[in-house]
C-alpha cells in the first residue's frame, strides 16, 4: 500500500510541485513543522496524498480512531497557531 503512488499536482504544464511550491505560505509551513510527528505524517497522508481515514490506519498501524484524532488535533492546533501569528501582525 505504501508504494501506491497517488497522482501529483500538475498545474497548466508545470510538472510535479513539490509541497513547498504547493503550500507557499511560510506561517503555514512553520506551523506545520510545529506539530507533533504522528500529527504531521497523518495530515500529510489525508491532506496531500489522498488517503482515507482507513488507510492511514492500516499504514500506521493505529486505529481508525486515533488517525481522526490526530487530523483533528492537528487541525486546531495548526488553527490556532495561524490565529496567534495573525493576531501578533
Amino acid at each position: 500500500m505504501l508504494k501506491r503512488r497517488r497522482p501529483t499536482l500538475d498545474v497548466e504544464g508545470q510538472g510535479e510541485l513539490s509541497y513547498e511550491m504547493a503550500v507557499p505560505d511560510l506561517d503555514l509551513n512553520r506551523a506545520f513543522d510545529q506539530l507533533s510527528p504522528e500529527e504531521r505524517l497523518t495530515i500529510t497522508l489525508y491532506y496531500y496524498e489522498g488517503y482515507d481515514t482507513r488507510e492511514i490506519a492500516t499504514l500506521t498501524e493505529v486505529s481508525e480512531g486515533t488517525v481522526r484524532s490526530r487530523l483533528s488535533r492537528g487541525r486546531s492546533s495548526l488553527r490556532a497557531m495561524l490565529q496567534e501569528k495573525e493576531a501578533a501582525r
